[in-house]
């Protein structure tokens, strides 16, 4: 048996500069490898500082990040298609992954509606 996992940190790196890193991790019991118990993972930059959706275009799914989610009473998210239709909506509000490999490529509307306000984004779907 084998367990994959992709492992997304943000922070600051020594410089100051921000971003994040992305690590592919794999662990299989049929002897040999593993996930290391620690990683050294270089480059890695500060969080938004602004709500994001990425990557966008995106082939498999997409992320939502909101700066201040836990400030949040309520979140509700749907994503819509260019001719109105809905394709997901989800009321949770600690949700913050789309996923897309099973919708049409084309351009899509994510719609973001909170206690706070109300936000939309263009999202492009490109397999």
């Amino acid at each position: 048996m084998s367990v994959q996992a992709q492992i997304e940190v943000w922070g600051k790196n020594k410089c100051g500069d921000g971003g994040a890193k992305t690590m592919s991790v794999s662990h299989s019991t049929g002897g040999g490898g593993g996930i290391p118990s620690t990683a050294n993972i270089l480059d890695l930059g500060e969080a938004p500082k602004e709500d994001s959706v990425y990557p966008n275009p995106s082939d498999t799914d997409f992320n939502i990040y909101l700066v201040d989610r836990d400030s949040y009473s309520y979140i509700s998210t749907t994503l819509i298609t260019i001719d109105g239709k809905v394709v997901f909506n989800s009321e949770n509000k600690n949700f913050s992954n789309i996923q897309t490999s099973n919708l049409p490529n084309g351009n899509y509307i994510l719609s973001i509606i909170s206690d706070k306000g109300k936000t939309t984004k263009n999202i492009v779907i490109k397999h």
